[in-house]
């Protein structure tokens, strides 16, 4: 077996994860092979600090790495974390979405306030119902129909 797959493939054999043919070959790799044994001992030595909750120190350099990703972002003129993740509200196509809704329901509140007035204002029944009341009881079905439709109905 080769280092790299090795490697790959240790910590599946920690957590028991491995068919036992596979494990197998794997542990001969570890018995002879120095730097793949020593990859085995750090992952144990890591599984163990976490059982124990003993969390391990942050690298010594780490404050100073992490200035000088800034410094470098800086001098290439990107903007903050901060400013990179816009809120969704503040994306153009979420703006535009919401101006179109604005002007259809401007349009909407303009177009009904200048309708004509409800039927029943006008003398004219509002709904089908309605016009039963206004029909003699011996007015034929074809002529209710007629009327409901809206076609002329002629006898």
């Amino acid at each position: 077996m080769n280092c790299e797959k090795v490697r790959a493939d240790l910590s599946a054999l920690w957590d028991n994860e491995m068919p036992e043919a596979p494990a197998k070959q794997i542990r001969e790799h570890l018995a002879g092979c120095p730097g793949c044994s020593a990859a085995w001992e750090i992952l144990n030595g890591l599984h163990q600090s976490l059982r124990r909750g003993c969390i391990p120190p942050a690298p010594m350099d780490l404050a100073a790495r992490i200035s000088e990703a800034a410094r470098r972002r800086i001098e290439k003129g990107e903007p903050p974390a901060w400013r990179r993740r816009t809120h969704p509200a503040l994306r153009p196509a979420f703006l535009l979405r919401a101006a179109a809704i604005a002007v259809l329901l401007a349009l909407g509140f303009v177009m009904g306030t200048s309708a004509p007035a409800p039927a029943s204002e006008a003398g004219q029944p509002t709904d089908n119902l309605e016009i039963f009341d206004l029909l003699s009881p011996q007015t034929p079905a074809t002529a209710i129909m007629g009327v409901i439709e809206g076609s002329e109905v002629r006898s």
